[in-house]
């Protein structure tokens, strides 16, 4: 299930980066923008994935698993 979160919330962020027409940044920049846009726009994640996945706990719990991947990623990365 984790992995269905994770897919559709990646999914999000490439669509918006599609429609903005965003650049594509160095890895450092990626993670660090994913980051900022998950923190910045969480209540509609979180909206979008309940959507998706069905109870909002799995739409938390996927926000949560997918910062702290990002996070680890730009800390050991």
């Amino acid at each position: 299930m984790r992995w269905i979160a994770f897919t559709a919330l990646r999914k999000i962020f490439d669509d918006r980066a599609h429609k903005i027409g965003a650049a594509v940044p160095d890895a450092a920049e990626d993670l660090f923008a994913l980051r900022s846009l998950l923190v910045d726009r969480y209540g509609d994640h979180k909206s979008r994935l309940a959507r998706r996945l069905g109870p909002t706990d799995w739409a938390e719990e996927a926000l949560q698993d997918t910062y702290l991947k990002l996070d680890s990623s730009v800390t050991t990365g």
